[in-house]
């Protein structure tokens, strides 16, 4: 019980806080490690998390909703600490939020020239994801390999009309839409 306590202590940890120094709950992830859902998760009342980790080097990635997510390289040495804080840029208020396969998607709204969609997924899977104008043209069409865990993805709209459009990022098994206004350069 005693080197389970000791270990415990070891590993990577550190503090999630905002731009304004506000305690976020946030899930902490490492980078091709966490597939069997050994993520941890901030503690409520301090905004601290703790890791457990073997000695090598890890991305380390901290993501909250409605806040970016953040990811940093650390090293870790076998039976030390290594503290990694986090602060989490709050989402303007022009992010809208809505959800695919249970996995949440954030996109800015309106757009200018690009489309920002973060999303996370709970498994690898391919989106398509397509843009269509209020008459239902196809305007824009682009498949992403989605990873486990939070993806980002730029959806160029530079070369399209300013306008309503229709979103729809679909996989073998789901489909969501949602809509974009792009607005005038």
């Amino acid at each position: 019980m005693l080197n389970y306590i000791n270990r415990v202590h070891t590993g990577i940890y550190g503090k999630v806080t905002d731009q304004d120094g506000n305690l976020v709950h946030a899930k902490i992830t490492l980078k091709g490690h966490d597939f069997d859902s050994s993520e941890v998760y901030t503690d409520v009342l301090t905004g601290m998390y703790y890791r457990m980790v073997s000695g090598g080097s890890y991305t380390i990635v901290a993501s909250a909703p409605g806040h970016s997510s953040v990811e940093y390289e650390v090293s870790a040495m076998s039976d030390s600490k290594v503290e990694q804080n986090f602060v989490l840029q709050k989402y303007p208020t022009d992010f809208e939020s809505t959800s695919l396969d249970g996995n949440v998607l954030r996109y800015r709204n309106p757009v200018k020239n690009i489309l920002n969609v973060d999303y996370e997924l709970k498994q690898p899977v391919s989106l398509q994801f397509e843009l269509f104008d209020i008459w239902g043209r196809k305007v824009k069409n682009k498949q992403f390999e989605g990873i486990s865990g939070i993806n980002k993805i730029e959806f160029d709209v530079s070369d399209i009309k300013p306008g309503a459009y229709l979103c729809k990022i679909h996989s073998k098994l789901s489909s969501k839409e949602f809509k974009v206004l792009k607005l005038i350069d």
